[in-house]
């Protein structure tokens, strides 16, 4: 889309750390559960079971957060825009979305701790709560601790309950190391008590957690990591391993990573082509679709620390279908933490709470029925469906074409703009060596003192008289300045090589668009004049048929035939 956002490939990186606990121990307690336990487990929760399983490479993650947009919500790569969706979250960890659904809600503030005492089995006094600075939750061992003693017990139902509220905490919503905020417990409750579907909430942590990223240059990456580490690997890997990875977690292992730092799989990224790359994850076969909720335009996600919205039109390629430019309305949107009064969030309640979900539905062809007279007498209706079929896929090719044209204006725009930003840059750069020359002479002059009337004269036109060392420090400042300029000048002169190849990349695409409409419109109207010609012999064999099938006009064909004779 903008394409500024994949030069970061080639500037210094934001840096990211991924936050995230020890799961061994919780690994070797789920090795405790019977058959019967781990089975209502998965039919309670879904495969959250199997995200434990999932090793989380940093480097992957940190090196992704560099391409993410805030303003468009998706990860931007140079020939790419990708967003993780609400289907693909949900084939993963098993949780569909019906319409309707009961989908997560903040209702102002979080559960309170001992009714989630009460559902894991254990007293108010019990609840042992553990404050790292404004966050305050269980710790991790308090939970294995008891899930160890409620396994002893075959106390299976609690076992589940704890189970799983240990994961939401640790994996799925993660936000403090080895720690069970209250956040996560209120997710954990609206689950349990109304069955709200965690996977939005899941997807609007992750997305103000990059969006945070992006706005504060660097911080912890606070997100369910396990579960984007899957979705943007099975993007990119997808043609060495399309014939085994059946199920996206319990497949995973397939896929060997390479072991690589962030700045290496920030380049790989950045070099992404088609021949690795697939838009539709191998395991995710697209149905229906939500492309807006209520009166939004996109789709407002209600997480349990903030609330987002994020653009289903963005990401139609993953969906199997043709992309088009999205309506700017849909674009953006908001994005808000809570801690005040916001007219967007009840608004984006009500949305989720009681108009229901829009679907983009899929329409089926059924099966041809009847014999060879009910087949034949179909066939012109065929031919003039499949004509008008392939208009439409030329107005389609148009309209794309359209939208490249109106990349390629907005990509020169840019560029435009970069090279004002660089004469600009350049100017301030002349004035700085000025400057620094001036004070170089100003510095001069203070060590040699004022012998000179002419340097005297002309040190009381410039003002008061520095010292030697302020002179050096205002001269350092300036060098400094200086150097910010000088690397400001390079990161939009790396900008502007970047757009420059997006810009080629589409003008070539736009000339062969071209050409392929150009080819289209003539095999079109080719085909056009067939089937004309293929109308006309019809009509004419039809009007012979009838004449030999009725002896009467055949007769007086005859005889208007020796009349001429």
């Amino acid at each position: 889309m903008e394409g500024n956002l994949a030069s970061n490939a080639l500037k210094k990186s934001i840096k990211v750390t991924v936050t995230g606990s020890n799961l061994l121990k919780l690994k070797e307690i789920n090795m405790k559960m019977t058959k019967e336990a781990r089975s209502c487990f998965e039919k309670k929760y879904g495969r959250i079971l199997d995200l434990l399983f999932i090793s989380v490479e940093k480097p992957v993650l940190s090196a992704l957060v560099q391409f993410w947009s805030p303003s468009l919500r998706c990860f931007e790569l140079l020939d790419f825009d990708l967003v993780p969706t609400i289907e693909e979250y949900e084939v993963m960890i098993r949780l569909p979305i019906r319409e309707r659904v009961v989908v997560y809600l903040y209702e102002g503030r979080h559960v309170e701790e001992k009714k989630v005492a009460r559902m894991i089995g254990i007293s108010a006094d019990e609840m042992k709560l553990e404050k790292r600075g404004s966050v305050q939750g269980l710790k991790k061992s308090f939970l294995e601790t008891h899930l160890e003693t409620l396994a002893k017990q075959g106390d299976w139902g609690c076992f589940n309950k704890t189970l799983a509220l240990a994961i939401y905490g640790l994996v799925l919503f993660p936000f403090t190391p080895d720690l069970v905020d209250h956040a996560t417990m209120d997710v954990f409750y609206q689950y349990e008590t109304v069955g709200a579907n965690p996977i939005p909430a899941i997807l609007a942590d992750t997305f103000i957690s990059l969006e945070i990223c992006q706005q504060k240059k660097g911080g912890m990456l606070r997100c369910c990591s396990h579960m984007l580490q899957v979705w943007i690997i099975a993007h990119i890997y997808d043609a060495d391993y399309r014939c085994t990875m059946p199920d996206p977690l319990r497949s995973f292992h397939c896929i060997r990573l390479k072991k690589q730092e962030a700045w290496e799989w920030k380049k790989e990224f950045f070099n992404l082509d088609l021949r690795s790359f697939t838009w539709v994850c191998p395991w995710y076969f697209p149905e229906d679709i939500i492309v807006s909720c209520g009166d939004f335009p996109n789709v407002p996600l209600i997480g349990p620390r903030g609330c987002v919205a994020y653009t289903p039109a963005m990401a139609l390629r993953q969906f199997k279908r043709t992309q088009i430019k999205p309506k700017d309305k849909q674009l953006g949107g908001l994005s808000f933490l809570y801690g005040g009064t916001h007219h967007f969030k009840l608004q984006a309640m009500m949305s989720w709470g009681n108009q229901g979900l829009l679907h983009l539905l899929i329409t089926r062809s059924g099966e041809e029925k009847g014999g060879y007279k009910a087949i034949s007498s179909k066939r012109i209706a065929c031919n003039k469906e499949a004509s008008e079929e392939t208009i439409k896929t030329l107005e389609l090719m148009n309209s794309q074409l359209e939208i490249m044209k109106a990349q390629m204006i907005l990509l020169e725009e840019k560029k435009d703009r970069g090279d004002l930003d660089v004469i600009t840059l350049k100017k301030r750069c002349r004035k700085m060596d000025i400057e620094i020359e001036r004070l170089k002479d100003e510095c001069a002059d203070a060590y040699q003192g004022e012998g000179c009337g002419r340097k005297v004269k002309c040190r009381r036109d410039m003002g008061p008289r520095m010292t030697p060392s302020e002179l050096k420090k205002k001269l350092e400042e300036q060098e400094g300045l200086m150097a910010e300029i000088s690397q400001e000048k390079k990161e939009l002169e790396a900008r502007n090589q970047v757009q420059d190849i997006r810009l080629e990349r589409l003008q070539g695409n736009v000339a062969e668009a071209n050409r392929h409409a150009d080819k289209g419109w003539e095999i079109a109207k080719k085909y056009h004049d067939l089937l004309v010609q293929a109308r006309e012999k019809e009509e004419k064999l039809k009007s012979k048929i009838e004449e030999l099938e009725n002896p009467e006009i055949c007769r007086e064909g005859m005889v208007d035939q020796q009349r001429k004779d």
